[in-house]
């Protein structure tokens, strides 16, 4: 195996939100008003809390996103630099930059999201994201002018590409073929494959699109790997939840750092990155987890 080059990283493109989090044990009726137990602030969006991810590992991260402008663009640009992430903005100007509202149930750790969707708001000149020391590419699917040039780049030039398929978005039939792992949900439903259970919609991805690699995320139940090795079920540590929120983000970004940073197998990635989005959701906020993990790793 080659060494790494020294400017080694992962490019992360799509979507970055600032999300409002309220943790409540009863939710208001609507029209009314309630009280959290508490609350945050902080980045979110699956390529942003993915390249978080990477970097609270130990790993060099860039993200290719829409940041724009004003305040609140202000204060997550401050706050992915604090993470130790490089960001490329590719907004347009005037750009504001989209926020989500999360709640989050403190008995059982589900969150509810509701988010403004400025996929438009990006620039397609993303190809030059994709520079030297670059060793894999993720790509979530929003903003598809920046994950579509991202992927045309990498695959001319050889780099691995991973898709966060958290749900089926129009564009990714061009994405699809150029991807060597999937790495998708239970709620990815590809057209035509409705009515379908977990392994059926991996083989579909797999069979339809020639993804060498597909992965099937279904919460806490195991994972469905589909590869060339064959189909296996791989089990998800158990941990008492207590905020789902940003899991299967931090799941893909873990995934990312131990395949394609330290450098693990297929399967030891996924099982570590299963370790770290579990332990995710032990902990209030997307960030405690993956940083007690990373302690551990040393």
């Amino acid at each position: 195996m080659s060494a790494l080059p020294d400017d080694a990283h992962v490019l992360c493109a799509g979507l970055t939100t600032f999300d409002v989090v309220q943790l409540y044990r009863e939710r208001p009726a609507w029209g009314t008003k309630g009280t959290a137990e508490d609350s945050y602030v902080d980045v979110g969006g699956p390529a942003a809390n993915a390249a978080i991810t990477v970097s609270r590992l130990g790993g060099r991260a860039r993200l290719a996103t829409v940041i724009g402008e004003g305040v609140v663009a202000d204060l997550v640009r401050s706050r992915l630099a604090q993470l130790g992430v490089v960001a490329i903005d590719l907004a347009r100007r005037g750009t504001e930059l989209p926020v989500s509202s999360i709640w989050i149930d403190r008995g059982t750790g589900s969150r509810t999201v509701i988010s403004t969707n400025r996929a438009a708001v990006a620039s397609g000149a993303a190809e030059p994201a994709v520079g030297a020391g670059a060793v894999a590419v993720l790509v979530d699917g929003h903003h598809p002018a920046i994950c579509e040039a991202v992927v045309r780049r990498a695959a001319a030039l050889g780099i691995p590409i991973v898709l966060d398929g958290g749900s089926w978005k129009p564009g990714l039939e061009a994405v699809l073929p150029h991807v060597s792992v999937a790495i998708v949900s239970s709620d990815f439903v590809v057209p035509g494959s409705e009515g379908m259970v977990d392994l059926e919609r991996g083989r579909a991805v797999r069979d339809r699109f020639g993804v060498p690699e597909v992965v099937v995320t279904r919460g806490g139940d195991p994972l469905l790997s589909l590869s060339g090795a064959g189909e296996e079920s791989i089990a998800v540590p158990r941990v008492e939840v207590v905020d789902t929120l940003g899991a299967g983000d931090v799941f893909h970004g873990a995934y990312l750092y131990f395949r394609y940073l330290a450098r693990q197998d297929h399967p030891e990635a996924l099982r570590g990155a299963a370790r770290v989005a579990a332990e995710s959701c032990a902990h209030i906020g997307t960030r405690a987890g993956v940083e007690k993990i990373a302690r551990e790793l040393g």
